[in-house]
Order: structure tokens, then C-alpha cells, then sequence
């Protein structure tokens, strides 16, 4: 059986007109900053970019908790949850300085 292509795009439509429409979760903004300029930054254990990347930028993220990693070699990794407002006029703010380890 052989369809057209006005019938397979007509297929095609309709299987997208019955499908439900996905759910966004409300938004917040989170602005980091943190040293040093190379460390990364992770948020919800996805990587954000260095301090030097993320710092002046509110970074749209899902309201609610957000888990903040700042990790580089030869300092100690930081850990921080915050609590993220939806549809705020202003953004949750973090900072962080990373502390050299003596095993560096």
C-alpha cells in the first residue's frame, strides 16, 4: 500500500493532534557567584559552566530545590541546595568561594 505525501503528513497530524500537550513546570532564576574564575558549576548535576561564565547571569531553572555543585581540582567541592521561587521579579542569589585543599 502506497500513501501520498498529503496523506502521510495528514497521518501524521492527527497522531500529534491526539497526543497531550507536555506539562512545563513553572520557572525560577538563580544567579551563582563563585570562585574561583575556573571552578565548575554544576545544577541539578548539570553543567552550568565555569564561576566566570555563570557569574552576572540569572540562569532560568526549575522552581523549587536546586542543588548547586562548585568543584576544581585541589580545592573542596561545595554543595548547596536553595530554594528557587517561580515567576520571582528578581533572582535567588548564591555565592560561593571554593577553599584550597592542603593536599593540593
Amino acid at each position: 500500500m502506497r500513501l501520498s505525501l498529503g496523506a502521510a503528513l495528514a497521518l501524521a497530524l492527527a497522531a500529534c493532534a491526539s497526543a497531550p500537550a507536555p506539562v512545563c513546570a513553572p520557572l525560577g532564576a538563580l544567579r551563582i557567584a563563585c570562585t574561583p574564575d575556573d571552578a565548575d558549576v554544576y545544577v541539578d548535576d548539570s553543567l552550568a559552566g565555569s564561576c566566570a561564565r555563570v557569574r552576572d547571569r540569572a540562569m532560568p531553572v526549575p522552581a523549587g530545590v536546586c542543588r548547586v555543585e562548585i568543584r576544581r581540582p585541589g580545592f573542596f567541592t561545595r554543595y548547596v541546595e536553595i530554594d528557587v521561587a517561580a515567576n520571582r521579579a528578581s533572582a535567588a542569589e548564591l555565592r560561593i568561594d571554593l577553599r584550597e585543599s592542603p593536599e593540593a
